[in-house]
This record gives C-alpha cells, structure tokens and sequence, in this order.
C-alpha cells in the first residue's frame, strides 16, 4: 500500500476508530453507574486514537502485498492495537492491568473495536473497487 492511499486510509480511520471507542465507552459507563464522560476522558480517547492508527504504517509497501503478507501485517497490527491499548489503559488508570477478568475485557473491547474498523475499511475498499472493474470494463468494450 503506497502512501497516499496509506494516509487517506489512516485518515478515515481515525474517525472510526474515535467514534468506535467513544460509543463503547459510552455504553460501558451506562453500567458502570457514570452519567458523563469527563472531557479529560474524550481527550484521552483521541489521543489513544491517534496512537492506534498510527499502527496501520505497517502496511506500507512500494510493493504490492501477497495475502499472506496482508494477514501477517494484520496480526502484527491487531497486537500492537492490544499492546498499545493495555498499556494506555494501564498509564491512564482506566483499569487494573493487575486483574485478569479487566484485562479479558479489554482485549476484547480492541478485538471488536478492531474488528468493526476492519469491516467498515474492507467495505469502503470493496465499493471502490468495485467502482474502478465498472469504469475499466465500461471503457475496454
């Protein structure tokens, strides 16, 4: 992936990704008993946002990546999302990295919030090209 579609992708998901953490949040504090989310808070969560699409530079290639070489990447990424996002939760005192069952539920907060990101890039990306097969095949016939 060249960089111009690398930042544009980045750009994109930032947005996603802010807006994927702050309705978790937002639910997660409904049962948690909080009625707001401090402005500290939202800050942080962009801040954490920002940190986790920057790991999507591991898809920079002058070359284009077999699948295999999309899955690795992928992994390489989905880990350094977990890594990143225990350690901010950790640095931040949001939770307890000393608690099993509080680690458990993060990780698979990043593994949804990963998840939905994916599918709404795979999506979007699929729209495009399937846009670009139509304007090809329209033009050679």
């Amino acid at each position: 992936m060249g960089m111009k579609e690398l930042t544009n992708r980045m750009f994109i998901n930032f947005f996603v990704i802010f807006f994927l953490i702050m309705l978790i949040m937002s639910v997660l504090s409904r049962f948690w008993g909080a009625d707001t989310i401090r402005l500290s808070a939202v800050f942080n969560f962009m801040v954490l946002s920002l940190l986790l699409v920057l790991t999507e530079t591991v898809f920079y290639s002058k070359k284009e990546l077999t699948r295999l070489g999309f899955l690795v990447r992928h992994l390489i990424c989905l880990l350094l999302v977990t890594v990143i996002t225990l350690l901010f939760v950790g640095f931040m005192e949001v939770a307890s990295l000393n608690d099993p069952s509080s680690i458990v539920r993060n990780v698979a907060i990043v593994f949804i919030v990963y998840a939905i990101s994916f599918a709404i890039d795979f999506f979007r990306t699929a729209k495009s090209a399937n846009q670009l097969t139509k304007k090809l095949r329209e033009r050679y016939k």
